[in-house]
């Protein structure tokens, strides 16, 4: 048979207080909150050094010991046309990461970098579509973005109270022959930017542990 409990009020162990929410009591597992930050406004970078792509996603956990699921998306494009450095932009190398600041302090990486063969630690493959080749076979990846994702566990120290900001950092493997790459929306030549596109995003799901 099943039990059921019935209360009137549930209280503090003084008997002066209401438990209210944020302290509700949720199971492990189970999801506490969710924010979700967009940046639909399309930049382009041209470095090899770490540099902020998009906004901050700022939030406050509810309960401790939490961990928090964070997924994010960015669009990439490069250009071969004249105005937009030419062949030498044809085929950029470039990476992103996921950075976390708690309680106002410095952006440290979130937890899950990968290194593979580079000597910079970082979450996601950014690269855009090839758009030349010897063949003229990437002849059809122009105008076209490529859409890039990655979903996270990161589980950092904080206190309740503390709010917790991340943002994305994104960076070209060089610039020595001009490479480059534009989020969100395709580039056009000269004034052409009749082209959809997707915006920058992050969201973030605290869990309960």
């Amino acid at each position: 048979m099943a039990s059921i409990l019935k209360l009137d009020t549930l209280q503090t162990p003084s008997g002066t207080g209401v438990i209210t929410s944020p302290n509700t009591i949720v199971s492990s597992g189970a999801v506490i909150q969710t924010v979700y930050a967009s940046f639909p406004t399309s930049q382009t970078f041209q470095t090899a050094s770490w540099v902020d792509c998009g906004g901050t996603a700022i939030f406050t956990p509810k309960a401790t010991n939490s961990k928090f699921k964070v997924d994010f998306f960015i669009n990439t494009n490069a250009s071969d046309d004249t105005d937009a450095s030419g062949a030498n932009n044809a085929n950029p190398y470039c990476y992103a990461k996921l950075v976390r600041s708690v309680a106002g302090a410095s952006f440290n990486n979130a937890d899950d970098t990968n290194s593979f063969s580079l000597s910079d630690a970082h979450h996601l493959d950014i690269s855009p579509y090839r758009i030349t080749s010897t063949d003229g076979s990437a002849q059809g990846m122009r105008y076209r973005t490529r859409g890039c994702y990655r979903t996270l566990i990161d589980a950092p120290s904080y206190v309740l109270g503390n709010t917790i900001t991340y943002k994305i950092q994104v960076r070209t493997s060089d610039t020595s022959i001009g490479r480059w790459f534009r989020t969100c929306q395709p580039e056009g030549f000269g004034s052409d930017n009749l082209y959809g596109g997707t915006p920058t995003y992050i969201v973030i799901t605290e869990i309960a542990q």
